[in-house]
């Protein structure tokens, strides 16, 4: 199923800010050729927090964001990284955040974004976001979740 990732209230708590646009694609041999990404980044944020917020690491031990871990599949569901949330998060405009970068991401005509915290009790928040927004977005996205 895939959802809109216009700013939103998804699941439990989760706001995604992306753009909207069409696939990029070329035609060769018959086929799609899709040219790799050379970086793309998910910046997790705590939705709660504001621009004046501490953002230290033991507000967040024992929070959704001190077990998560970011998966990426391309558009068949194929995983191809995941990468934890490591250490205190950083503060910003927009409050507390976490940035995962994924380098040279096979290409594809959209991406499974899955942000997946083991606490208890467990939670998952999945997204599809389509190449040509991140191409708009300078090939990030920023996931909002509530802790």
């Amino acid at each position: 199923m895939r959802r809109s990732l216009r700013w939103q209230l998804v699941g439990a708590g989760a706001v995604v800010l992306v753009g909207a646009g069409l696939i990029t694609a070329g035609a060769h041999s018959g086929g799609e050729v899709r040219t790799p990404i050379s970086g793309l980044t998910v910046v997790v944020s705590d939705a709660m927090a504001g621009p004046k917020a501490d953002c230290s690491a033991i507000d967040y031990s024992d929070t959704f964001f001190a077990a998560a871990s970011v998966q990426l599949r391309d558009e068949d569901g194929k995983v191809l990284a995941t990468a934890p949330l490591r250490g205190a998060p950083r503060p910003s405009n927009l409050g507390c955040d976490w940035s995962v970068t994924f380098a040279d991401v096979p290409g594809a005509s959209s991406y499974g974004i899955e942000l997946r915290g083991d606490t208890v009790p467990p939670r998952v928040h999945d997204y599809t976001v389509s190449r040509q927004e991140l191409s708009d977005h300078d090939w990030r996205v920023r996931i909002g979740v509530i802790r």
